[in-house]
């Protein structure tokens, strides 16, 4: 979990749209990275998250202090002054302090402020400010200790020029401090919480009217924001969102969430968690990429814009409150025989939060009778399956392949009454469910989820898991982030490995093979590109020094086309990355390239083989961007973060290899892996090795890539394009004319080119965008990269011109295209605008505002712009220099535009 709050450090913040102020109150850990959309984030800094506060988040972070009073677990609570203490809070076991103390002013200046000045933070939370009540008893006594708070707020001020305060209460001296504060908090308008005998209660109205009244002043007298907090449980995120719209429409900005404010709370707007917690086993092999949870699992889930969190089932499970960040769990266990202790307690315990499980394969735990009573299934006898039929199968079963009826001993496992069966089999006299959704999520039992097909035919969904997933979890009806596509159309891209750059062609006069994959690919197709090379191939002290002055020559001559981005495919070219050990001479082991003498170092194949490059090859103001990994493309952390370090984006690995053979999404793999807090991008597609049976034959196998790009494009769109290949493809006839046939298929298309490094900030804007709701509509927050949002079509038509300038229907879905770079709102609305609206383009959307009878935009294209629109007859389209654009083809309202230049390009769409 790292990876998430390294990532948001690394992140420029958004900038909110004109709105209210709002914030939010977490005092747990880890630092929920969500709730950087907040104006005012108020946090307990004695967690572990910010020992220096990020600059990123210096203008949004407030620290607690408590000013009224010390707690016991405080890290400075020994050293409080005993002569400033006054009573006992017993409710809350902390000491109450005396605010006419020069002593405690002094202490809390010096010894609690101060040092949070130091660590970053710019803003601070003061509680406790009725505290003193406890003790001062008289009119004197208590305006004594209100002028004492009131001079320390006023130090706070001078010594800390800048210092942003919100104070909890304090009403008595807000009438003094009004101007030295930010905002002002009140707890408990309509949902409270009882410490005393820790349970939740409704506020009564009186108090409600009283404490009504004093907030309305504020805001009128003041002109303050005023924040109120309730309480609700974990589990009752509908009372939260009733109680958060309810202090809205009082007037306030609500923080609603459990007394320890751990959790991620409804806030306005409210986040809606994208995360979902993928417990594995890690006991085979703890590396997540060899899971089944990560082969088969992730993908779908992915698709559905939620991300994923892997979770080794070996280790300690996690302890903070998930309840409101995670959007569910799913539980991917192999056998039942391997328990996993204190898991049973523990998913009871997220259950019981309000969490949604599902579950497959195994529950991670023995099947008993008791341990499956308490998730309302009732385990029988086993019965021998000789004779075994179905007799209940819902539509999500037979996605690629009929359940088999397997004739063996089989559990009798009935679902609850609440529940809904999936799949339901008779076995002799018996009825077992093998698969259902039930009140807290559902499951799939083995062998009903994944099928293993004999004689190397792969593996098949029996189930759909699209379907599954979203039911099991409850997941909204959410719009879902999406890297495959781009202003309407689907992304296409092209990337080299440099393996093969000293080949000779099979061409007359045996030509160096990248030369011919210059004169023949490159120069022809100039689509964005990346190339790489491999340094010890191409370099004078190198395998190959006789070659080497012509290779450098040709990867120059390569690195200035203005299509191509420079990639390092390494010093050594690792074949097993985690298998290399630093320091150590591999020679002859097969770990890499043979290179006498060498021994490991992450930094001459990261940084070394970047820094040769830029320093040999790279033209003038032009540098290596992208990492492309080597072998077994299975990077551990330290070489990601090594990666991160260096400025460059990574790419390379997984296994998407769906063909009309495999015709299977068990073969798409995922967007990439966490390792910490970094985070690998996988290819989008597999190279021609792959589809030449390791370059052994048939040279022509990378054709069915072709088959690849079709299938991951419809019944739905699960990846770009990407033209993915060595330069050794380039040696042969067979394999030369294969990649000529897959671009040639890969242009006839409606796409819209961008750099695998578009492509890779994508991914990595996918993993911390945020979702939020408010007022009916979804709020999106992004950091500029991802550009379209994916609904199903029968969601509904975008209304706002302003967050969505149009779509794209493809499938049966609906592909939004989004207007700004980082804050967009979406408003659904059963019928379609009339109003002009950008249907597609092979460019990057740069501005769009909507007039009355005019609409102004900007498109930016790697590639000759073309684009259409829907506008009426009587539109026209001017350029920049006033002409009228011409349409070269219409249907109905739909007019496709094409200019004769890349570049930037502004209209006027005037009706």
């Amino acid at each position: 979990m790292t990876y998430r709050l390294i990532t948001l450090v690394l992140l420029m913040l958004w900038t909110l749209p004109a709105a209210a102020f709002n914030a939010a109150f977490f005092y747990g850990t880890p630092f929920i990275p969500e709730l950087r959309i907040y104006d005012a984030i108020i946090v307990e800094p004695d967690q572990p998250d910010f020992v220096s506060v990020p600059a990123s988040l210096q203008g949004k972070l407030y620290a607690y202090t408590s000013l009224g009073e010390v707690g016991a677990d405080k890290p400075y609570a020994k050293s409080t002054p005993n002569n400033a203490k006054m009573t006992r809070n017993t409710a809350w076991s902390s000491d109450v302090m005396d605010q006419t103390s020069p002593v405690w002013q002094q202490f809390y200046i010096d010894k609690i402020v101060a040092p949070l000045w130091q660590r970053g933070y710019r803003g601070i939370f003061i509680d406790t400010l009725d505290s003193y009540q406890l003790a001062a008893t008289t009119p004197a006594a208590r305006t004594a200790q209100e002028a004492g708070m009131i001079a320390t707020i006023r130090q706070l001020k001078v010594r800390f020029p800048g210092i942003r305060i919100i104070l909890n209460r304090g009403f008595e001296i807000l009438p003094q401090v009004h101007n030295d504060i930010t905002a002002v908090v009140a707890e408990s308008l309509f949902q409270g919480w009882d410490n005393a005998n820790h349970r939740y209660t409704s506020v009564s109205d009186s108090d409600r009217s009283w404490l009504s009244a004093q907030l309305n002043k504020i805001k009128t007298e003041y002109k303050l924001p005023v924040i109120v907090i309730d309480y609700a449980a974990p589990n009752q995120r509908t009372a939260a969102r009733n109680a958060a719209q309810k202090i809205r429409s009082a007037g306030f900005i609500p923080w609603v969430s459990n007394p320890e404010l751990d959790m991620l709370g409804v806030g306005s707007p409210e986040i809606q968690p994208r995360r979902v917690l993928m417990l594995y086993d890690g006991r085979e092999n703890k590396d997540p990429i060899y899971s089944d949870m990560h082969r088969y699992g992730a993908m779908p889930i992915q698709h559905l814009g939620y991300v994923t969190e892997y979770h080794d089932l070996s280790l300690p499970l996690p302890t903070q409150q998930l309840a409101g960040q995670y959007a569910g769990i799913v539980l991917w266990s192999g056998t039942a025989e391997n328990s996993v202790p204190l898991l049973k307690p523990w998913l009871l315990k997220q259950i019981k939060s309000g969490i949604r499980l599902a579950v497959i394969n195994e529950f991670g735990f023995e099947r008993s009778r008791n341990n499956l009573q308490a998730f309302g299934l009732t385990l029988k006898d086993s019965v021998a399956g000789d004779k075994v039929s179905i007799v209940k199968q819902d539509a999500i079963v037979g996605f690629e392949h009929k359940p088999e009826q397997h004739p063996n001993t089989i559990d009798i496992i009935q679902s609850s009454a609440d529940s809904t069966p999936i799949l339901a089999l008779k076995v002799g006299n018996q009825t077992t469910d093998v698969a259902a959704y039930t009140p807290w999520g559902g499951y799939v039992l083995s062998p009903y989820a994944i099928l293993e097909i004999p004689y190397q035919q792969g593996t098949r969904w029996i189930i759909n898991p699209f379907a599954f997933f979203k039911h099991a979890l409850d997941l909204p009806d959410m719009p879902a982030p999406d890297v495959t596509t781009s202003t309407g159309r689907r992304l296409l891209m092209a990337h080299m490995d440099g393996d093969g750059f000293a080949n000779n062609a099979e061409f007359p006069g045996s030509p160096l093979a990248p030369r011919v994959m210059l004169d023949k690919i490159f120069k022809k197709y100039t689509i964005p590109t990346a190339v790489s090379v491999i340094e010890a191939e191409t370099a004078p002290w190198g395998l190959y020094p006789k070659k080497s002055a012509e290779m450098e020559q040709i990867a120059r001559e390569i690195y200035r086309l203005p299509h191509v981005e420079i990639a390092s495919h390494s010093y050594s070219h690792p074949f097993k990355w985690q298998a290399l050990k630093e320091g150590e001479n591999e020679d002859g082991e097969g770990l890499s390239l043979s290179l006498p003498g060498y021994k490991f170092s992450l930094d001459k194949e990261i940084n070394g083989s970047v820094g040769y490059i830029n320093q040999r090859l790279a033209p003038a103001g032009k540098v290596c961007t992208v990492f492309l990994w080597t072998g077994d493309c299975n990077p551990g952390a330290d070489a990601l973060a090594k990666t991160d370090a260096a400025g460059l984006l990574n790419m390379n690995g997984g296994e998407t290899t769906m063909t009309n053979s495999q015709p299977s999404v068990t073969f798409v793999s995922p967007l990439g892996v966490a390792r910490d807090a970094s985070y690998q991008i996988y290819a989008p597609n597999q190279n021609e090795n792959v589809y030449t049976n390791n370059w052994l034959g048939p040279y022509y196998g990378y054709r069915r890539v072709i088959e690849t790009f079709q299938l991951t494009d419809k019944p739905r769109r699960l990846k770009p394009v990407d033209i993915y290949f060595h330069t050794y493809a380039a040696s042969k006839p067979a394999s030369l004319k294969a990649l000529e046939d897959v671009y040639d298929y890969a242009l006839k298309q409606p796409n819209h080119p961008v750099y695998p490094s578009d492509y890779i900030r994508r991914v990595l804007d996918f993993n911390q965008i945020v979702m939020a709701r408010e007022d009916g509509d979804w709020l999106f927050y992004g950091d500029g990269q991802i550009d379209t949002l994916r609904i199903k079509a029968n969601w509904g038509y975008p209304s706002n011109a302003d967050s969505v300038a149009g779509y794209q229907d493809y499938n049966q879905d609906r592909y939004l295209n989004l207007t700004k770079s980082t804050v967009n709102r979406v408003q659904l609305t059963p019928q379609p605008s009339k109003a002009p609206y950008l249907v597609d383009a092979n460019g990057v959307l740069k501005n769009w505002v909507q007039h009355s009878k005019q609409t102004d935009f900007t498109l930016n294209a790697y590639v000759k712009l073309d684009f259409t629109l829907n506008h009426a007859d009587t539109c026209r389209l001017y350029d920049a220099q006033g002409q009228v654009m011409r349409t070269d083809n219409h249907t109905q309202q739909q007019y496709h535009y094409q200019t004769h230049a890349a570049g930037q390009h502004t209209y006027k769409l005037s009706c």
